[in-house]
């Protein structure tokens, strides 16, 4: 028997950085958006017996054994539970650590499916065990919009302001290590900490988001990696509402009130996506 997954990508809007707490982990504050449309795809064949995994990583994305790794810390979380054997299949169209969660989608979405699976009942929440998995698989178990804090595990529902936007993403060919932009953060000035919370921000008119709903680590991006810079300047020239770095990138992307034209000339060597939100 086989089984087809689709896992999605998602997206931050804004991204503050409270803190670093003693556990090593940063206090943060962000939105999650799902990016239905951009997806992974895991086809898992159920075999005969019980804790065995075989995962063949068809990625066209340096770094793709990331996602391969991440389905396995999944599969051998729920190792006392005697899961059924697998062969996972994984082919990649989520760009790799681009700041768009496609490892955590990957293991999240297996974890999900390997758990229905197992010879034993799994007496842990779901949660707890994508927790363990990274920060943001938490997310993937409601893939909904959600207000995140904490290290994003802490998540409320949120209702999407703007249904009907349009989203064009782009991921230009860089890599930027996510220890290092926690590393070199700046740190904020007391003074300058927001009042509102992003959620309050997301409540104003789509105009003003650009002024309020922040990513942290932008500037940083936009310093070292120039390419980010331009990305941003371009989307802002084809007239995008708003434009933003995900997570510490290097994706950037922008929201359009309607459809643009991305031109194949527009964002040369980058990966881009468009999709109506």
């Amino acid at each position: 028997m086989s089984i087809r997954l689709h896992p999605n990508a998602k997206l931050n809007l804004g991204l503050r950085i409270a803190g670093r707490r003693s556990d090593g982990f940063h206090d943060l504050q962000t939105i999650f958006l799902p990016v239905t449309e951009l997806t992974d795809t895991l086809d898992i064949e159920l075999l005969e017996g019980q804790n065995r995994l075989e995962v063949n990583d068809h990625s066209p994305f340096p770094m793709g054994n990331l996602m391969a790794h991440t389905v396995a810390t999944a599969y051998h979380l729920l190792a006392p539970y005697r899961p059924q054997a697998m062969r996972v299949t994984l082919t990649k169209r989520i760009p790799v650590g681009a700041g768009l969660g496609g490892g955590s989608a990957d293991g999240t979405a297996f974890l999900q499916l390997a758990a229905q699976r197992c010879m034993l009942p799994v007496d842990i929440p779901l949660a707890d065990l994508a927790l363990r998995i990274g920060s943001d698989c938490p997310f993937f178990l409601r893939n909904a919009p959600c207000h995140a804090r904490g290290r994003g595990e802490i998540l409320t529902p949120i209702e999407w302001p703007c249904p009907g936007l349009w989203l064009v993403l782009v991921t230009p060919p860089i890599h930027i290590s996510t220890p290092w932009a926690f590393a070199n953060l700046p740190p904020r000035e007391p003074s300058t900490a927001p009042r509102q919370t992003l959620v309050d921000l997301l409540g104003q008119p789509l105009d003003q988001w650009q002024r309020g709903i922040i990513n942290d680590f932008q500037p940083l991006i936009e310093r070292t990696h120039p390419q980010v810079a331009r990305i941003l300047a371009r989307l802002r020239d084809m007239g995008a509402a708003y434009v933003a770095l995900s997570g510490t990138g290097p994706s950037c992307y922008g929201l359009f009130r309607k459809q643009p034209e991305v031109a194949s000339t527009s964002f040369k060597g980058c990966y881009i996506h468009t999709q109506r939100l």
